[in-house]
């Protein structure tokens, strides 16, 4: 159903690169400007403040790099990709340690000097860990329903440093103006039309309803030393003119460094020049969209994680930068929120998928019933069985923080909770923005190294880990007295024994 009008835009864009010279002749030949430290934060070129060298300049198919003194000057190639050249973009590649304090791109028609093209940036200290959101397929809902997510998104923003939707978002652009943090959006299969006429104006036709609202089409930036990429992936096929232009981009990428790319088709394969690209740079992850399902697959050149649908109240996921990886949970504003906007929270919403859960009951031996009251000292559980089940209701009280650890002495998985944060094996996410939590509602399974925990019915995480037996479950509370309600933990025979 996501398909027809892509299949359509890509027949139509191959049989059309003779009509981007003819249909806009006004488009500018050439661009320049310069890339500026912005110091009173105006997104303005005021008199004084100093240009950025060797920032990255692109207009989707070349890059040039700005001067000494941060100007630089790109002469535009057409794009076999777009229809109309006044679609294309111009947009800066910005580097680690800096961010944009005003626009990052422009749209070749909305040029009114284009030899004054300039781009504003901000310093500031960028560390690892650090935790940004992936969403995706909002489509229309961002014009309803939107309060909620409005006001977790800006609530979340001293944690979270900018989120990344992987298309079929169909927003106007002005929409984002209310949210302090930042929209970067790759191109979805809804994102673009193709007109049954020719249209100068290229605001209704191909990639033009994108770059009209929305961005570049592609898009490169740096953040704490982690490059991240956006590509035009709608459908299987991968345009050759966007493999060029990644192949450009992850050159420039000095060796060792993370790469994350996001695309809306969430297929890493499809073509063996693309394959060859992302396992030539180990691209550490993929973000997609499209499949309006929550996945997750180790399996081909690069892993890949698709997220589900975000339709108020809806859910994103959000990932946890470390030093070595990067963790994934999934959070629900519906859940949490528990609102009823345009039918309510989806029956289909993965934190409320306990299928992990239902495969293994067939297999559970030993029950724990750990009695109920003051969580004044620790608790342990000694299990005997490889894998667990655990099911728990723990108010705080004035504890600060609730731990759980589960696994062998040497190398077990903490789960820590402070109401306010969660913290999974070293991965920490914000949990709330909200007055803390005074409850953790735990579930929490494990088999076959992996990890799958629900907190508060709003926040699931799937985690793979080296853990490979249990031993003991130990629940402390930190800094204070909290209370056990309820708690059951219940061992898991080995798949081998499930008869």
């Amino acid at each position: 159903m996501h398909c027809t009008r892509a299949l359509v835009l890509a027949a139509a864009i191959l049989a059309a690169p003779a009509l981007v010279a003819a249909a806009d002749p006004a488009a500018p030949e050439a661009v320049s400007g310069r890339v500026f430290l912005d110091a009173n934060g105006n997104g303005i070129l005021d008199p004084g403040e100093k240009g950025v060298p060797g920032v990255r300049i692109t207009d989707g198919v070349q890059f040039v790099a700005t001067g000494p003194d941060g100007s630089y000057s790109i002469r535009i190639a057409a794009d076999p990709t777009f229809r109309y050249r006044l679609a294309q973009t111009v947009g800066m590649c910005w580097p680690s340690g800096t961010w944009p304090s005003g626009p990052w791109w422009v749209r070749l028609s909305n040029i009114k000097d284009a030899a004054a093209v300039n781009f504003p940036l901000r310093q500031e200290v960028q560390k690892i860990p650090f935790v940004f959101l992936h969403m995706t397929d909002p489509h229309e809902f961002f014009n309803a329903g939107n309060a909620d997510f409005l006001e977790w998104m800006n609530a979340m923003a001293p944690d979270v440093k900018f989120m990344i939707d992987t298309g079929d978002s169909f927003r106007p652009r002005d929409v984002e103006k209310p949210y302090r943090l930042m929209f970067i959006t790759a191109v979805g299969n809804h994102d673009t039309w193709e007109s049954a006429t020719p249209n100068p104006i290229a605001d209704e036709d191909g990639y033009g309803p994108f770059t009209k609202r929305l961005g570049p089409a592609r898009w490169s930036f740096d953040c704490a030393g982690v490059r991240f990429v956006g590509v035009d992936v709608i459908e299987d096929r991968k345009q050759p003119a966007m493999i060029d232009w990644l192949a450009k981009d992850l050159a420039s990428v000095k060796p060792g460094t993370r790469i994350v790319l996001s695309y809306h088709y969430p297929d890493p394969g499809g073509d063996a020049r693309f394959v060859k690209l992302l396992r030539d740079y180990k691209v550490e992850l993929i973000l997609g969209g499209h499949s309006h399902t929550y996945a997750f697959s180790a399996n081909g050149p690069a892993p890949l994680l698709a997220a589900y649908h975000w339709q108020p109240p809806g859910t994103c996921n959000v990932l946890a930068v470390s030093d070595t990886r990067i963790d994934h949970a999934v959070y629900c504003l519906g859940c949490q929120w528990k609102v009823k906007a345009l039918g309510g929270h989806s029956r289909r919403c993965p934190i409320v998928d306990r299928t992990p859960v239902s495969a293994v009951t067939a297999r559970l031996a030993a029950r724990h019933e750990v009695p109920p009251g003051p969580l004044d000292a620790a608790r342990t559980i000694t299990l005997t069985q490889p894998h667990v089940y655990v099911q728990a209701k723990i108010a705080m009280g004035s504890a600060k923080r609730i731990a759980l650890r589960l696994g062998p002495a040497d190398k077990p998985v903490e789960i820590i909770y402070t109401g306010q944060r969660l913290n999974v094996d070293g991965a920490d996410y914000p949990f709330s923005p909200r007055p803390p939590q005074t409850t953790l509602n735990l579930t929490l399974v494990t088999q076959d190294n992996t990890l799958t925990l629900w907190a508060n019915n709003f926040f699931f995480i799937p985690k793979r880990t080296a853990m490979t037996k249990a031993t003991a479950l130990t629940i402390t509370a930190e800094g204070g007295q909290a209370k056990i309600e309820s708690m059951t933990v219940q061992e898991i025979k080995p798949d081998s024994d499930k008869k």
